[in-house]
C-alpha cells in the first residue's frame, strides 16, 4: 500500500525528479485511455438557417434533420459512448440514397437545405445537441454525395447561447455522386461543449457525378448532410490523479521538514 511515509522514503532514495518520472510512467494505461475516443451521437438538432429566403429554419429544408444523427444511412451501427471512434469511422460508409430502402418516403437517411439556382451559392446552419457537456476531440462528417458542403465552420457552446469559433474554413471532401461515401474526420484539441454549430456555405460543391449516371440526374443545388458523429475522450484515469496527488503531498511534506530542520 502506498502511504505518505512510503512516498517520503521513495523521495529519499530516488529524489524528486526520479519520483516524478515514476508517477508519470506508472499509469500508462490510464494516460493512453484518455486519448482513445469513443463514438457519441447527437440527441437533437436545430435548423437555424435552412437556406431559404427568410434566412431561418422555418421551411425546414428537405428530409429530416434527425436523419443526420440517427444512423439511418450508415453501413454499420455504433453504441454511443462505447464503440471505438477511429475504427468505426474508417469502416463505415453512408448510403448514397436519401430514402431508406425500399425507398420509404417516411424514412430519410440525409437532410438537405432549401435549394437554389446554381452551385456554390447556398448557405445553411445547423446546431447539434450532444445531450450533456462532453470532452470532444474529433468530428466525423459524412458529406452528402450529391449536394455536399463546400466550406464549413464549427462553433461550440456549453449552454446553447454563447458560441465560440472552433474551426473555420474547413473543406469537406467532394464525394463522387450516386455512390456510397465515407466520412471526413476533423480533429482538434480536446474541447468541452454540449452544442456544436455547423455553418455550411459554398453549397453545393461542383457536381462530381458517376459518369455512368450523369445522364439521368440533374444537379440539386443545396447543402446536404449525411451524418455527423463525435469522438469523446474520458477524463484522465483516477489512478493517475491519485498517485500524482499523493506525490504532491509527499513533496510538500518533505519541503516543510527541510525548512524546519534549517530553522
Amino acid at each position: 500500500m502506498l502511504t505518505l511515509r512510503g512516498i517520503d522514503n521513495m523521495f529519499s532514495k530516488i529524489g524528486s525528479l526520479g519520483f516524478l518520472i515514476f508517477i508519470t510512467a506508472m499509469p500508462i494505461g490510464a494516460v493512453n485511455a484518455a486519448t482513445v475516443g469513443v463514438v457519441v451521437g447527437a440527441v437533437g438538432a436545430t435548423i437555424n438557417d435552412d437556406g431559404g429566403p427568410e434566412g431561418d429554419g422555418s421551411d425546414g429544408g428537405y428530409g429530416s434533420i434527425s436523419a443526420t444523427y440517427n444512423q439511418s444511412g450508415l453501413s454499420n451501427k455504433y453504441e454511443s459512448g462505447v464503440t471505438d471512434f477511429d475504427t468505426f469511422v474508417a469502416s463505415t460508409l453512408h448510403d448514397d440514397q436519401y430514402l431508406a430502402p425500399p425507398e420509404d418516403d417516411s424514412v430519410y437517411t440525409e437532410w438537405f437545405s432549401e435549394s437554389g439556382e446554381r452551385e456554390n451559392s447556398i448557405e445553411a446552419t445547423v446546431t447539434y445537441d450532444l445531450g450533456a457537456v462532453r470532452r470532444i476531440n474529433k468530428m466525423a462528417l459524412w458529406n452528402e454525395d450529391y449536394s455536399g458542403i463546400g466550406t464549413l465552420n464549427l462553433l461550440t457552446s456549453v449552454d446553447g447561447s454563447i458560441f465560440s469559433m472552433l474551426k473555420q474554413g474547413l473543406q469537406p471532401t467532394n464525394n463522387l455522386g450516386l455512390l456510397d461515401y465515407g466520412a471526413d474526420v476533423f480533429s482538434f484539441d480536446v474541447v468541452e461543449f454540449q452544442f456544436i454549430r455547423l455553418e455550411a456555405s459554398g453549397c453545393s460543391q461542383a457536381h462530381n457525378i458517376n459518369p455512368a449516371e450523369s445522364i439521368t440526374y440533374k444537379p440539386f443545388y443545396a447543402c446536404g448532410i449525411g451524418e455527423v458523429a463525435f469522438s469523446a475522450v474520458p477524463l484522465p484515469g483516477a489512478g493517475f490523479l491519485l498517485v500524482a496527488s499523493l506525490g504532491g503531498l509527499g513533496l510538500a511534506g518533505r519541503r516543510r521538514r527541510n525548512a524546519n530542520t534549517k530553522a
